[in-house]
């Protein structure tokens, strides 16, 4: 204690030489010297209260630590232990050298005994202290030890920044209270609004962490602060905010867009003026270098008419080019015929062959037989009533074309009755509406059932062009006179498309017969065809009805030479789709159809007129799901319901030719002068199933089978399969190996035959009695059935050119046919099953070129023969085999009639002025064909070389073809059915025709 008033003394004695120094500066440093050395005076006699006035007014006028410290001991002297304490306290805060630290130290600790004590901490720091009310003054910061009177006080804390806090104190002496508080921080809220999405905000720092983005709300201190906004692709910006505490403040930011960074794509390819597109926007004609492509990975596409796209994903480096080398390979078409999904013509378990719409345009072709002539195995016969469409050497003459089925759009077009496959003007009377023909050999019932035995041609339609539009045309030639009006609408949701055709003329002036009779006007021809096509969403209907009245010079059936005989053939459907695709890949559809046929032939007998009637009416109903691939299989299963009503009726009138008496003594013996009717109805139920699997990247198959159920018929349930290997043994090369089976139900006409002598066992089942001869009854008919095998290969000589080879054998059995008892007029016929097979070899090639639009050349040839094996088979005219007894055992088997062993055809377009004017030239070879007569032993050879311009002037929406068949006028005629009077049938020799159209859009003329 001695030591410490010591120490005490030598302070009062004088302030520390650097505080002495640094007053000695002014006036007012030397005032505070006198003071403290007057109150060191006073403190040494004992006058505590005057020696802390002069002390309090030294520090006033010159702060110093040991004024302060005199100050102190002062108070402590006079008793005011609190005041003391805390001048105490505030020397050690300034911490000053040891040994006055010390001294401080040692003071408080003699104090604490004495006085209250309180401990102040506060979260954060540095809060200014408040004891019960701020107008007392600050009691310094935090954290900090207060003495204080005893007994209860409040503490108040107040930080900038921060809300005020307070807590209270309960003091006693000699105890050490304590209070600590946890400030909260005032904050305001500021809302970044504006663009692009996804731009961040930073905090007054341009490197700081993420504040903020655009759309959202953000907390801060209250004041002025800087936003730094940025996003990527956008220049930053500097931003002001206000930021109100406990408020909001909105900041509304703009950030312009930078130009990506880029590069550029160089784009080559094989052929020049392909479109390449980039992320499915048009970009330019190769060869081309694209600039200014955005920095990243970008889908690029080529596509070129006729070439299969080219598609690859380009990465695209800013500053630098990416090189495209694009290697564009000859598009195969896509057809529905062969498996009634969308399938590519090289992938299609068929050997397929597809004539395009440019093709149709560009050849002339206005009848469906037109255009089928020139494509390899495939021939045509004509008897001046129908066109007829053999498929790979077979076509039995007198046959009604029931061995081919023709599609509309998928639609089976063939009628129930006779089962005929309309392939001339009883089909169509105009082809320009067709976008492609599908050409599908080979057995087809697996998917279509009967009909389908020989192949499939499936005739489908384009769909109408966005917008409105219309048109007309007219065409005018050597042969008849035509013309026809369209109509559509397409939009968004649906479409809506319509046509009408007109022909009326006289196809041969003058018919000169085999024999040389003349029959002058009596080859005409009329027709009315119209259809709709209508579309909305999932559903769609098509409807048509085609009828054509052609006046046939030909004296058929032992009618009377020289007389008007007719033949109207009216046929017309109407058929509603619906198809459904779910989000697995999974494709469902469904059809309801009615269809209706009507015949009414014409023909004169002796003295009086015979009339004949036949046609029918059915129902069709068919679903179908084709179910995604999983694992390499792609499934399609389908259900189909047919219900017939099918009827014919023969009826001699008794209404007499012109100039002849009537006479009931001359109407034809097995009419009777009545009428002979009757009619039938059968539902027919079928399912059918096909699977695609898919074995490695070369390697495919296709398999596939069909049962069909006959009601009210005497032969079962028809199976029929197919299969087929599809190989890709090199790149575009193309393999397939084809396996299947194929059925034809006899029709009606072939069961009921409207003589009076061929029906069916039920119908007459025992012998009839004709003339001299007794007749066996009439023996039940069955199922025709093929078996086929094929291999086909194309190989791609180059990028332009395609070669095709194939090999086919057939094997057909049950072959239904017909024939005469005798050839005079009067003599009985009947339909029969062959009790042998027909088998038919061939080969096949073809070789086509097609560098780009409108320009084509192809060439093909093809060899067949067809034998019989029995001696029952219609091979070199064999006869019924009911009545060979009566005749003798017939001619020798041997080679098939009316089959063609040889054919070849060389089709070229070019266009002469691109896209205004096309010359295209067809030459088409058909072998000679046996008749089964001695007579005329062989028919049907020729070259027939056609010629067409066409083009279009897209100004004025005109269209034109001038066309020239038969430009050599080659003199041939065909093997006549045996319903004819002779061998072979003249056919037509040079024809030609011009045709005009025009197709405005109709939106334009309406100024819309």
């Amino acid at each position: 204690m001695l030591a410490a008033l010591w120490c005490s003394a030598l302070l009062l004695a004088a302030p520390p030489a650097a505080d002495r120094d640094a007053a000695h500066a002014t006036n007012t440093a030397d005032e505070a010297e006198f003071r403290f050395r007057h109150g060191a005076e006073l403190y040494k006699k004992g006058r505590f209260d005057d020696a802390l006035g002069e002390f309090f007014e030294s520090n006033r006028l010159v702060p110093n630590r040991n004024v302060q410290f005199n100050i102190a001991r002062c108070l402590e002297q006079l008793g005011l232990y609190n005041e003391a304490y805390r001048y105490y306290g505030d020397i050690v805060e300034a911490r000053p050298p040891k040994e006055d630290l010390d001294a401080a130290l040692e003071s408080q600790e003699r104090l604490r005994p004495h006085v209250a004590l309180v401990r102040v901490e506060s979260a954060p720091p540095g809060a200014t202290i408040y004891v019960d009310r701020k107008d007392l003054g600050p009691r310094g910061a935090t954290p900090k030890e207060i003495a204080l009177p005893p007994g209860d006080a409040k503490v108040l804390l107040d930080l900038p920044g921060f809300h005020a806090a307070s807590a209270p104190a309960r003091l006693a002496v000699g105890r050490e209270a304590s209070v600590t508080l946890v400030l909260d921080r005032i904050y305001g809220e500021v809302l970044v609004r504006g663009e692009p999405a996804g731009a961040v905000a930073r905090l007054d720092r341009t490197d700081g962490d993420v504040w903020s983005q655009v759309g959202r709300v953000a907390r801060a201190a209250p004041g002025h602060h800087a936003v730094f906004v940025d996003a990527p692709g956008f220049a930053g910006q500097r931003y002001d905010v206000e930021v109100p505490p406990d408020g909001r403040a909105e900041l509304a930011v703009h950030l312009r867009a930078l130009p990506p960074p880029a590069g550029a794509i160089v784009v080559r390819a094989n052929l020049d003026g392909a479109l390449v597109s980039v992320d499915g926007k048009p970009a330019g004609f190769t060869p081309t270098v694209l600039e200014g492509i955005a920095e990243g990975r970008h889908d690029v596409s080529v596509g070129y008419d006729n070439r299969e796209t080219f598609t690859s994903k380009v990465d695209v480096r800013a500053n630098d080019r990416a090189f495209l080398d694009v290697h564009l390979r000859y598009a195969q078409p896509k057809i529905v015929a062969a498996s009634k999904t969308l399938t590519r013509a090289e992938d299609a378990p068929a050997s397929i062959s597809v004539i395009t719409a440019e093709e149709i345009r560009a050849f002339g072709y206005t009848r469906l037989s037109d255009a089928l002539k020139a494509q390899r195995g495939v021939f045509v016969t004509g008897d001046r009533d129908y066109e007829y469409v053999g498929l790979r050497g077979f076509y039995p003459k007198g046959d009604f074309d029931n061995r081919v089925l023709i599609l509309v759009d998928g639609h089976p077009f063939n009628d129930a009755w006779v089962g005929q496959g309309y392939a001339d003007y009883t089909f169509d009377l105009d082809l320009t509406d067709v976008e492609r023909i599908e050409v599908v050999r080979g057995p087809g019932s697996a998917l279509y059932g009967s009909n389908a035995l020989f192949g499939v041609v499936n005739v489908v339609h384009r769909a109408p062009p966005e917008g409105t539009s219309g048109g007309a045309w007219v065409r005018a030639g050597s042969q008849h006179g035509a013309l026809g009006a369209s109509g559509s609408v397409r939009g968004e949701r649906g479409s809506l498309a319509v046509r009408a055709a007109f022909l009326d003329g006289a196809n041969d002036p003058v018919f000169v017969a085999p024999d040389g009779q003349l029959a002058p006007g009596l080859d005409g021809e009329r027709g009315f065809h119209a259809d709709l096509r209508a579309t909305w969403g999932e559903l769609s209907l098509s409807a048509a009805l085609n009828d054509r009245r052609k006046t046939i010079p030909t004296a058929s059936f032992g009618a009377m030479f020289g007389a008007d005989a007719h033949a109207i053939d009216g046929r017309a459907f109407v058929e509603a789709r619906w198809e459904h695709a779910l989000a697995s890949g999974t494709t469902l559809s469904a059809r309801l159809a009615y269809d209706a046929s009507r015949y009414t032939g014409h023909w004169a007998y002796g003295s009086y007129w015979l009339d004949e009637y036949g046609g029918a009416d059915w129902l069709t109903a068919e679903v179908r799901a084709h179910v995604a691939p999983i694992r390499g299989n792609a499934l399609t299963v389908g259900f189909e319901a047919d219900d017939q009503a099918i009827y014919q009726q023969v009826d001699n009138s008794g209404v007499p030719l012109t100039g002849i008496p009537a006479d009931p003594s001359h109407c034809v013996p097995w009419s009777g002068c009545t009428r002979a009717s009757g009619s039938y109805g059968q539902i027919i139920g079928s399912v059918y199933a096909l699977d695609d699997v898919t074995l490695t990247d070369w390697a495919a198959l296709n398999l596939g089978a069909r049962l069909d159920a006959y009601g009210g018929r005497d032969f079962g349930p028809q199976l029929m399969p197919r299969g087929a290997l599809i190989l890709r043994p090199y790149l575009g090369a193309t393999t397939k190996l084809l396996a299947g089976q194929a059925f034809r139900a006899p029709s009606y006409y072939e069961r009921f035959y409207g003589d009076g002598s061929s029906e069916a066992a039920s119908e007459r089942p025992g012998p009839t009695r004709f003339g001299t001869f007794d007749l066996p009854a009439a023996p039940a008919l069955t199922p025709e059935k093929i078996l086929s095998f094929e291999v086909e290969h194309t190989h791609p000589v180059s990028d332009e050119v395609t070669l095709l080879g194939a090999a086919f054998y057939n094997d057909i059995s049950h072959l239904i046919g017909y024939a005469p008892v005798l050839s005079a007029a009067g003599a009985p016929s009947a339909y029969f099953n062959t009790a042998g097979d027909t088998l038919a070899v061939g080969l096949e090639g073809e070789l086509r070129y097609q560098p780009a639009r409108g320009i084509l050349f192809s060439a093909a040839a093809w060899w067949q023969r067809s034998t019989c094996t029995g001696r029952e088979a219609p091979c070199n005219g064999t006869l019924w085999p009911l009545l060979r007894p009566l005749l003798g055992d017939g001619s020798d088997p041997g080679e098939l009639v009316n089959s063609p062993r040889l054919g070849a055809s060389v089709r070229a377009m070019i266009p002469v002025v691109p896209e205004v004017l096309t010359l295209a030239s067809e030459a088409v070879y058909g072998g000679p064909r046996l008749t089964g007569s001695p007579v005329t032993p062989l028919a049907g050879e020729a070259l027939l070389w056609s010629v067409s311009l066409s083009g279009e002037y897209a100004r004025w929406g005109l269209g034109y073809v001038a066309s020239v068949q038969n430009l050599l006028d080659v003199h041939y005629a065909h093997p006549a059915g045996s319903q004819e009077p002779w061998p072979v049938v003249p056919q037509y020799g040079r024809t030609l025709y011009l045709e005009l159209r025009w197709s405005p859009q109709v939106t334009a003329l309406l100024g819309k």
